[in-house]
């Protein structure tokens, strides 16, 4: 090494170190690849969250310390946080790797990223219990966060007012609903025999929960509300408000919810009982009454007078009420019922009243659901309303039979007009019974029902007719025989007629036209022997005027030029003639096959139009298929033969012009009409145009159709093939 200006290094190995430097190299590149795979695992749970579906779908390994924040009562996954961000962790491959771990242990989680369903998460592999921690502070959730899809897995503390709770046994869970300022969300606890008791004593109350804000998605991972999950009935704590020790202020029924109203304000009301059923309680005010609704209120009875304490629970016709106590004041005895006069219009007042109204027994109904075995419901009519009397499960029915007469007593519950939102409009009510004994039989079911008047009705007429048949059969043999005979008549005298009329029209038109295409035949060679004998003599004249005029020379040159024009010309009249006494020829062959009896004699119409168009179509090269929707039958002769004459009328033309690859006939038959559809995919025209001068098919075809009375159309552009349809009735 040398040291100046500027710095060398040379470097220099023997023999056995030069050796073992390819072994060296290949240890490098693997420490280098160990290094380089070491830096694709994630461990921040940031990251985890930052990434996309699809690339948190590509299964990138995950290393990361947290704190579990949240169990799933079935092991189905945990939820981990940081401090600052949380992710789920899901254990579904494996439940038993969280059989050990619980709320609140600092682990190191080992897995592999996944899509999720709604943010990514990650797959457990293994987890490791590192230590036991206190769960951590939770922050505050601000209402403004209940709509944020953004605030998913974070460890918050939320405040607001449990409204309703649910038992689910089947998912070791409660599901609560929380009014959270006006919001309404979901919060799920594990289920213990102590939970219960517990959320029910906090029903109606302002608690503050500790959880994890989750959220509620679709297919689609789009939010669609907010739920939250808690680990214990413990982390539910009672808010201590600053009223909380003031005795709520008393509010009449008809009061609740005025201009001067806050629903959120805790308030008492009296009432008397017109229904209980232990969740739902009716209660008779002064001028109104009221749905109470309760987690448990088994202890109120119908007849008692009660004070419930708790929350107005706004409805559309009329508040409703959360009661978070009802004690019972004094025995009143039961309520007599309002009468509801189904000729006057519906009030609002009678919406949740005990009400009585005489009614006409339509049918009776089961209900769905839980009790769909044991639940009836009457359908039941009252002057211009048809309305649903749901029964108290298990209630027998059996001595009930439709157009009985009735005197219903139940709650009432009206209906609305949905289309009309501005005001009140009732179209309808409903009831519920409480007992056996809101069922009074005022008129038993008559025996005359229009069931049975109509089953002897029927007999008598049915004897009516057995007492006409033998005479009509009688006559209808006879007739039937009569026409039979007139048919076969009518059918030989056509056939020898159309016999006769083939005979001639062969005898006469078609030797004819055999005969005219023989002479133009001759013709023809006439014109070749006249037209060689002029090129002849117009060539000697050449070979003699060798050496003579060139201008005669010249002349004759352009003689000889006219004769090869007119006998082009010549050729080609003819021609034309001959192309023209073909189709003739062959239209009038078919025409003396169809007299003789045709494929239609010999088989039905789908068959004939496939033999018939098979071969029109091969000659292009285009697939046919034919379509037959109904029931295949026999139609008048007449109309199966212009049928036939338009389908293959319409193939022709697609055939010779449309240059198609594929045509397809359908054929529907129905009771009362047929119709024929040929559709292809060739070049199409412009319908709207007149067809050129000379052709007739179009006109043909429409000519058939309106002989018989039916409709022809056709639709075609160019370049997007032809459709031509035939529609008959029959």
């Amino acid at each position: 090494m040398r040291i100046g200006k500027s710095m060398t290094w040379s470097c220099s190995f023997s023999g056995p170190v030069r050796k073992h430097i390819p072994g060296m190299i290949v240890v490098c590149l693997l420490l280098w690849g160990q290094a380089v795979s070491a830096q694709t695992v994630i461990r921040e749970i940031e990251r985890v969250r930052a990434l996309s579906v699809e690339d948190a779908d590509r299964h990138i390994p995950v290393e990361v310390d947290a704190q579990i924040i949240w169990k799933h009562p079935r092991r189905y996954g945990v939820f981990i946080f940081n401090g600052t961000t949380g992710v789920f962790v899901s254990a579904s491959k494996d439940s038993s790797l969280l059989k050990e771990c619980r709320t609140g242990d600092r682990v190191r989680v080992h897995g592999v990223t996944s899509a999720g369903n709604f943010n990514p998460v990650i797959a457990l592999d293994s987890i490791e219990v590192l230590a036991h921690d206190p769960l951590p502070e939770a922050r505050s959730f601000d209402v403004d966060e209940v709509e944020l899809s953004t605030v998913d897995c974070d460890w918050v503390s939320v405040t607001g007012r449990l409204i309703s709770m649910k038992v689910i046994s089947e998912y070791q869970s409660i599901m609560l609903v929380m009014k959270i300022r006006g919001h309404r969300v979901d919060v799920q606890v594990v289920n213990t025999k102590a939970a219960v008791e517990r959320v029910s004593e906090l029903l109606q109350h302002e608690v503050e929960i500790r959880a994890v804000a989750g959220v509620l998605f679709n297919s689609q991972r789009q939010m669609t509300g907010r739920i939250f999950y808690v680990n214990s009935a413990d982390d539910i704590m009672p808010v201590q408000s600053p009223d909380a020790d003031s005795v709520p202020r008393f509010c009449a029924i008809h009061d609740l919810q005025r201009a001067d109203f806050d629903c959120r304000e805790m308030v008492k009301t009296h009432g008397w009982v017109t229904y209980a059923d232990g969740g739902d309680t009716f209660l008779r005010g002064e001028k109104t009454s009221l749905l109470v609704r309760m987690q448990n209120s088994y202890h109120v009875k119908v007849g008692d007078y009660v004070e419930a304490v708790g929350y107005v629970w706004p409805q559309r016709i009329g508040p409703a009420f959360r009661a978070r106590t009802i004690n019972v004041k004094e025995r009143r005895g039961l309520p007599e019922p309002i009468r509801l006069d189904a000729e006057v219009p519906l009030a609002a007042e009678l919406n949740y009243e005990l009400v009585e109204v005489d009614v006409r027994l339509v049918e009776i109904g089961k209900s769905f659901g839980k009790s769909a075995g044991s639940q009836h419901t009457l359908l039941c009519r009252a002057g211009d309303y048809s309305f649903e009397t749901r029964l108290p499960p298990g209630m027998d029915v059996s001595e009930l039979e439709s157009g009985a007469k009735l005197r219903l007593t139940g709650i009432c519950h009206l209906t609305l007009n949905p289309k009309i939102r501005y005001r009140l409009d009732f179209n309808g009510f409903w009831l519920v019974l409480q007992d056996e004994d809101g069922i009074e039989v005022l008129q038993a079911a008559p025996w005359w029902t229009e069931e049975r008047l109509l089953r002897v009705l029927g007999m008598v007429c049915g004897i009516l007719v057995l007492a006409l048949v033998w005479g009509w059969m009688l006559r209808r043999t006879v007739n039937k025989q009569t026409g039979i005979i007139q048919e076969k008549v009518a059918e030989e005298t056509i056939h020898q007629e159309r016999q006769r009329i083939a005979r001639e029209l062969h005898d006469s038109l078609a030797q004819g036209l055999a005969g005219i295409a023989l002479q133009l035949k001759g013709c023809l060679k006439l014109v070749d022997v006249s037209t060689q004998n002029r090129l002849e003599w117009i060539s000697q004249m050449t070979a003699l005027l060798k050496d003579g005029n060139s201008d005669m020379q010249h002349q004759f040159s352009e003689l000889r030029e006219l004769v090869l024009v007119d006998d082009e010309r010549t050729r080609d009249s003819i021609k034309i003639v001959q192309n023209a006494l073909s189709h003739c020829s062959a239209e009038s062959r078919s025409m003396i096959f169809d007299l003789r009896g045709g494929l239609l004699e010999r088989m039905d119409l789908p068959s004939a139009l496939q033999e018939t168009l098979q071969a029109l179509t091969e000659e292009c090269g285009a697939e046919l298929v034919i379509h037959v929707s109904g029931e295949i039958s026999r139609l008048k002769p007449v109309v199966e033969r212009n049928l036939l004459s338009v389908a293959k009328e319409a193939v022709i033309n697609a055939v010779r012009h449309g240059s198609p690859k594929r045509i397809d006939v359908e054929l529907i038959y129905t009771d009362f009409s047929v119709k024929l559809c040929v559709r292809d995919d060739g070049c199409g025209f412009n319908a709207d145009q007149l067809p050129p001068v000379g052709h007739f098919g179009l006109r043909g075809m429409r000519e058939r159709l309106k002989k018989l009375g039916g409709c022809f159309r056709i639709q075609s552009e160019p370049g997007h093939g032809s459709t031509v349809t035939a529609d008959l009735s029959l």
